[in-house]
């Protein structure tokens, strides 16, 4: 959920409350991240080349390397659904690739949790966006 950032009424005037926004950056690294991720296990789960699912999946480690750098230090972002969700998602896949090997075919249990997580990701920063 966006936070709320309420400001104090000023002298002649009437105190409002805005809706703390998701920075845009975030946002959208947010869900090219979860979109990218969702389309290169699919690619695997439909039967795709190694060399066609390294290609897809490849920009991610820079993109996500990015989102850390820049956002999880902010405090409205790291308390963000959408943050906590994409982060369990990337922490499972590290952690299923460091067990089984990079070129590893994810397990249907695997790929079932991270797409149900990605596509979390993407409905939370549809629903910020729009509240």
């Amino acid at each position: 959920a966006a936070a709320v950032l309420c400001v104090a009424p000023p002298p002649q005037g009437r105190g409002r409350c805005l809706a703390g926004e998701l920075p845009k950056g975030y946002v959208k690294l947010a869900g090219e991240i979860a979109k990218t991720v969702k389309s290169t296990i699919e690619l695997e789960a439909g039967g795709a080349s190694v060399a066609e699912i390294r290609k897809s999946g490849e920009p991610v480690q820079g993109m996500y390397r990015d989102l850390l750098s820049r956002h999880g230090g902010n405090a409205q972002v790291t308390s963000d659904p959408s943050y906590s969700t994409l982060i369990d998602a990337m922490r499972e896949l590290g952690s299923y690739y460091r067990d089984n090997g990079v070129q590893s075919k994810l397990s249907q249990s695997v790929t079932d949790s991270v797409l149900g997580k990605l596509e979390a990701v993407q409905t939370q920063l549809e629903r910020d966006q729009h509240s």
